[in-house]
């Protein structure tokens, strides 16, 4: 099978839009548990995962999730996970630290910074939820999102 080639930065710009908005039309009260309740803080992870998924079945091309420890400018951050493809950062949670003095877009694709390099940062080959063992919350989760994208 032949490797996908990535896409660029305005085609990852406008997916990771487009997935973001889907998840802030869903009302709160339609996901299960905790997950996406409180969009975009503390989900990250698994936003990552979710949007991975959908942008293999859009470009074909698989995320690395990448997780981060520590970061910031003190290390106070205690957490915070995004996707890489190839070169490029692609997060759209990272306004969730606003109230802690970052002013990050909602949407970010592009080089890493000195805010992800911040991070002690651990990279997993595949983020798509399809490829992590009992996800049934994200299986719901994302069926939700796709009923915003796909109506």
């Amino acid at each position: 099978m032949m490797a996908a080639v990535a896409p660029d930065h305005a085609t990852l710009y406008r997916l990771a839009q487009q997935f973001r908005r889907a998840i802030e039309a869903v009302p709160r009260e339609e996901f299960i548990g905790l997950v996406f309740r409180d969009f975009p803080a503390g989900c990250c992870g698994d936003t990552s995962n979710v949007l991975a998924t959908y942008l293999f079945e859009q470009t074909g091309v698989i995320a690395d999730y990448c997780s981060g420890r520590a970061g910031g400018r003190d290390h106070e951050i205690y957490s915070h996970a995004w996707l890489r493809i190839n070169d490029l950062i692609v997060d759209i949670t990272a306004d969730q630290f606003r109230d802690r003095g970052y002013a990050l877009d909602p949407v970010y694709v592009g080089p890493s910074t000195d805010w992800y390099n911040s991070f002690d940062i651990t990279i997993e080959a595949d983020a798509r939820h399809t490829s992590i063992k009992d996800v049934n919350w994200l299986d719901i989760a994302w069926q939700r999102i796709m009923g915003e994208l796909h109506p």
